[in-house]
């Protein structure tokens, strides 16, 4: 038995039945998005780029009337590979960042407008700008026709990735609010650590997106429908089918807001 409640899939295993494992493995193939979007028409929440399964939809997903146990063992792994890698996912090391950030400056800390930097505000623009022009070019930042000189990579690095995970695509950015953040002394350290963890989680994400190739090509299989991969995952690719995605383990829901600027510290 599946049931669907307020999005969560509830699969309740029967005697000699397939197991849950495989049915929630199906349900996350890309044939199973492409159908409930074309065919069903499920609900698109306001505001949101994520789509709603509810029990209807659900119930009127097709199932193939036999399924073989070489395809059901293989939707199993699957399953059970994507929830290992989930749980490690989950340590996203743009999160560990803003918190390792938060830590540090507790101790030790540069302030953007310090002396010791040297940094020169002149060069950036004074009006607000959107956080998705931002760009970063070694030690500078840039903004279309403005740059920003930090002077060294690693600052330019870590104040260009505060930035943008603390805002939302919309987010403006004064002048001010770059001059008020707040750095760990030790950022040449921190930024280190955070590229390893970064080129380890992309090697779990590059492993998360093979298994779950591996059950979409078991799900197409299942329904003699290999032929017709490439017609549907281009489709799905395509507008306005590809604005609507899955959120994936590591992906949070909004930014988070961080405290690493003097008016947040010391109000």
């Amino acid at each position: 038995s599946v049931a669907n409640r307020n999005s969560v899939v509830i699969a309740l295993p029967q005697p000699n039945g397939v197991s849950p494992k495989a049915i929630v493995s199906f349900l996350n193939s890309k044939l199973v998005r492409f159908y409930y979007l074309t065919r069903l028409r499920p609900g698109v929440l306001e505001g949101s780029s994520r789509s709603h399964i509810y029990p209807r939809v659900l119930e009127a997903l097709p199932w193939v009337r036999t399924l073989d146990l070489m395809s059901e063992q293989q939707l199993v792994e699957g399953y059970n590979e994507l929830a290992r890698l989930a749980a490690i996912a989950k340590n996203n090391p743009d999160e560990w960042l803003l918190a390792e950030v938060e830590t540090r400056i507790e101790t030790s800390r540069y302030k953007l407008s310090d002396r010791n930097l040297g940094i020169n505000f002149s060069t950036w623009t004074p009006d607000d700008v959107l956080v998705t022009v931002l760009t970063l070019d070694g030690n500078f930042i840039r903004a279309e026709l403005f740059s920003l000189d930090l002077g060294n990579a690693d600052i330019a690095e870590l104040v260009y990735k505060l930035l943008i995970l603390n805002s939302d695509e919309e987010a403006t950015i004064p002048k001010s609010i770059i001059q008020k953040l707040v750095i760990p002394q030790d950022y040449a350290n921190l930024m280190q650590t955070y590229r390893q963890k970064l080129a380890d989680f992309h090697q779990v994400e590059a492993d998360f997106f093979a298994v779950l190739q591996q059950i979409d090509d078991t799900v197409y299989t299942m329904f003699g429908l290999a032929d017709q991969k490439a017609y549907i995952e281009s489709r799905l690719a395509s507008f306005p089918l590809n604005k609507l995605q899955p959120r994936y383990p590591w992906q949070t829901v909004k930014p988070r807001p961080i405290k690493a600027y003097t008016s947040d510290r010391f109000a």
